[in-house]
């Protein structure tokens, strides 16, 4: 009787679709249940990650795809590299070179090649530049910054923020969480990620120094009505004692198209541990 009275209780409680609306921050239980109700919405979507830049320069930004558990599976992206060389007489010769990366989320636990375990996922990313495919293992997608949308389809963050905020003319839930990068130090040659700070607008960038380093924060938004994400973020949080303001670091739109069948390349023995 009492179990009854129960699923009863739950059943005359509010919906998902009620608990994202409501006009306060949203209980521990609440933001749950909300997070677990946008992996149902986004699995087995098809779309793009869209950045400021992305737009200005018309560019299509980043593909992605979840896979039936609602987490994120696949990322492509693609540009072009050009290249040029000056001749002893003067001429030049320039080239344009396409260059194609998929990463592929395995949803398996990583280890190291001597079998010892690796924080993190396996992740499998293959690279292609003019040739044929190359394959390499690591445990985190992006060393020196949050993958995007996967903490929080993860569901394993602790939340600290949930508001209600309008994107344009649409009805969002933002949530907030803090990231903190792994421990190991990104290899030389990676992209600028939290760890590292610039000072010429991006056009070089140095290691920060631990007691500099900038805190920072990951954001999602999720449509009140469809419960699908539309935007993600990754903020610098204010740090008054280093001189630090609130500022971005990484914002990208989420767009979805039509399912696309994204798969790793054919012909390529991806590895299954990381060196």
């Amino acid at each position: 009787m009492v179990a009854a009275s129960a699923a009863c209780a739950h059943r005359g409680g509010p919906s998902v679709h009620d608990v994202v609306k409501v006009p306060r921050t949203l209980t521990r239980d609440e933001t749950a249940r909300v997070l677990r109700a946008a992996r149902m919405a986004i699995a087995g979507k098809h779309g793009r990650l869209i950045s400021p830049a992305d737009e200005a320069a018309g560019r299509p930004g980043t593909e992605f795809a979840t896979g039936p558990d609602g987490r994120l599976q696949f990322l492509r992206s693609s540009g072009g590299i050009q290249a040029g060389i000056v001749s002893g007489d003067g001429t030049t010769a320039t080239w344009t070179r396409e260059v194609v990366t998929m990463t592929h989320l395995t949803g398996r636990a990583a280890r190291a090649c001597d079998g010892a375990p690796r924080a993190g996922q396996l992740v499998v990313v293959y690279w292609r530049d003019g040739g044929g495919w190359i394959a390499t293992a690591r445990s985190h997608v992006y060393p020196g910054s949050p993958t995007p949308l996967d903490d929080f389809l993860a569901g394993e963050i602790h939340i600290e923020q949930s508001d209600l905020q309008t994107i344009g003319a649409r009805a969002t839930r933002m949530f907030a969480a803090t990231w903190t990068p792994p421990a190991a130090e990104a290899p030389a040659g990676t992209a600028p990620g939290p760890e590292y700070q610039s000072d010429d607008d991006g056009r070089t960038w140095t290691k920060a120094r631990p007691t500099a380093a900038a805190r920072l924060t990951q954001l999602l938004w999720i449509d009140t009505e469809s419960l699908l994400p539309v935007r993600w973020a990754v903020m610098f949080a204010a740090d008054p004692e280093h001189h630090v303001p609130t500022r971005p670091h990484t914002i990208l739109s989420v767009q979805y198209d039509e399912a696309r069948d994204l798969r790793p390349p054919s012909g390529v023995s991806p590895p299954d541990c990381v060196p």
